[in-house]
């Protein structure tokens, strides 16, 4: 069909015609019918991208379209022409923003726009670039120890307690004394608790924060499951599911679906730390049991039906206030802001100076609990895990990953527990046949034969690097990593 205009929408009829005319028999057909023409050849011309966080990007343009079902928004790393498509608009659009998508502060990025229809795609609109803002270093937005002093519901701070939001405050009746705070005794679906009011922080959502309780609970009840930390209503971690009460529950609610993270519940009567961080950059929660890490879920943002509260020992959200734990809170914390979180040093109230008996006390591993105990049976003794930092109750698998090597030197990760209980200690040794092993200490080896020297290393981001090196080349070289108490 010639003639035709495109993005436009035409109409059309049809009648038939006899080879002898019939007025009567030649009548148009209503205009019942229409399609719409390609967009090809035409495009957006003035997208332009602007950044105001690290983490999101603001896209504008002017909906010159008559047709249009949608708009395709696809972005690249500048200059590298490789575009994915984040995100669609709806027709008549002129606005959208790019979050929750990976983005990485500082980047730049190039972004286009492309409308489509029914008969086609138009072509890409100009290219808008942008350049992420850097990303700050979290900012400490409560630190609460519990060495100030409560009345009724007004907490007054003490010596190094920090409140930027200026509303921490008490919710039912909590006793502080002594340095911690009692919640609810014999009862597990009490009121008491406390919180924060995070309006002043901004958009939780799409900026990075960790929250942290440091707590000991009694039981886990029945019913409904006790709170130990929750972020604007729908974003918590509960002492137990509805269905058992053996597990510990991250979970949030994305506005559609509930995304869920289950570990092992800690023992009741033990002093753990309980923590979670949310990753705005890639919509990643992460869950936390004595600063190790027992998974994370990614759906989406979490809804904030409440945004006036962050709580800490009991569910916050205005209208739904209670299931308390039944326990004693001896510090809380709370941390915002545009930077990356370091679980190997970024927590405000992780114990320090941990012993082993108390480091193993807050895992599952019933009576294997011995430093050279392997209790979940995954080939490394406790000692081990704990100078690692993962997980005693957990298979891990292997722990050594070789990077490189070359004859006489090898480079090889694991993992390390930011801050190692005390009475611990941890070293290599390495062997050439699995048979014999000798100490890395540079000096040890088999009679004639190479020494190897494997120095201890500081971890970074929760992995150390370390690098071996033999005083003459080897075909094989093995490495273990051995802990001391």
């Amino acid at each position: 069909m010639s003639g035709l205009s495109p993005d436009t929408l035409y109409f059309y009829r049809f009648h038939a015609v006899n080879t002898v005319p019939n007025p009567d028999l030649e009548a148009w057909s209503e205009e019942g019918r229409s399609f719409v023409t390609s967009l090809a050849g035409l495009s957006i011309n003035d997208l332009n991208a602007y950044s105001n966080s690290p983490y999101e990007v603001e896209l504008a343009w002017s909906d010159s379209f008559n047709t249009e079902a949608s708009f395709a928004i696809q972005r690249s790393p500048a200059g590298a022409n490789s575009w994915v498509t984040v995100g669609t608009a709806p027709a008549d659009s002129g606005i959208f923003t790019d979050k929750l998508s990976g983005l990485v502060p500082g980047a730049s990025y190039d972004y286009r726009v492309i409308a489509a229809n029914a008969a086609g795609n138009s072509d890409p609109s100009n290219i808008a670039n942008v350049t992420m803002f850097e990303s700050e270093p979290l900012e400490t937005r409560l630190l609460v120890h519990f060495n100030g002093q409560l009345n009724d519901t007004i907490y007054t701070l003490g010596e190094d307690e920090i409140d930027t939001t200026g509303t921490f405050q008490a919710h039912g009746f909590p006793n502080v004394n002594g340095g911690i705070a009692t919640l609810n005794p014999g009862n597990t679906n009490g009121p008491d608790g406390f919180d924060i009011n995070p309006s002043v922080l901004g958009n939780l959502t799409t900026q990075n924060w960790v929250a942290e309780a440091l707590v000991t609970y009694n039981s886990t009840g029945t019913g409904f499951a006790p709170v130990v930390l929750d972020v604007q209503g729908d974003c918590n971690i509960r002492l137990r599911d509805e269905i058992s009460e053996d597990v510990m529950l991250m979970a949030y609610w994305n506005g559609s679906s509930v995304q869920k993270q289950l570990t092992t519940l800690p023992p009741a009567g033990v002093k753990v730390h309980i923590a979670y961080s949310w990753n705005a950059s890639n919509a990643t929660l992460t869950g936390y049991v004595n600063g190790v890490s027992f998974g994370s879920i990614s759906g989406g943002a979490f809804a904030t039906p409440d945004p006036s509260t962050v709580s800490f020992g009991y569910f916050g959200r205005s209208g739904y206030e209670g299931r308390g734990i039944d326990g004693v809170l001896d510090a809380v914390a709370f941390q915002s802001g545009t930077g990356t979180f370091d679980p190997a040093s970024g927590f405000l109230i992780l114990p320090q100076g941990v012993t082993y008996a108390s480091w193993i006390s807050g895992f599952p591993v019933g009576a294997l609990s011995g430093f050279n105990d392997d209790a979940d049976g995954d080939g490394l003794k406790n000692g081990v895990e704990a100078f690692l930092g993962s997980n005693p109750s957990v298979a891990n698998g292997g722990a050594v990953s070789q990077v490189s090597s070359n004859g006489t030197v090898t480079t090889f990760t694991h993992p390390q527990a930011g801050i190692v209980p005390s009475d611990v200690t941890g070293s290599y040794e390495w062997s050439l046949d699995l048979g014999t092993w000798y100490p890395g200490d540079g000096a040890a080896g088999p009679a004639g034969g190479p020494t190897v020297n494997i120095p201890r290393v500081a971890p970074v981001g929760g992995i150390a690097t370390v690098t071996a090196t033999s005083s003459a080349p080897v075909g094989k070289l093995i490495i273990r990593i051995k802990a001391h108490k």
